[in-house]
């Protein structure tokens, strides 16, 4: 989920709990390139959910979801 030099990429999200990230950073890593694409959520993976709520996105990122991520979500 994460590019370049971040932490450990999360594991994928389980189908049947998903995944929450409650007042998270999501920022890009130092060697990402300014002309790279990153976003703060790929994908959950087959069947998964993924809520980001609370959270605070970094300048450096394309935006919260890929555009093909299915079965995410962004709350206040």
């Amino acid at each position: 989920m994460f590019g370049g030099l971040s932490p450990k990429p999360i594991p994928r999200c389980r189908a049947s709990t998903g995944c929450l990230f409650d007042q998270c950073r999501f920022d890009a890593a130092a060697d990402v390139r300014p002309i790279d694409t990153v976003y703060g959520v790929q994908s959950p993976g087959p069947g998964g959910t993924i809520v980001v709520r609370g959270s605070v996105i970094g300048a450096r990122l394309s935006g919260w979801l890929a555009p093909n991520c299915v079965g995410c979500s962004v709350e206040p």
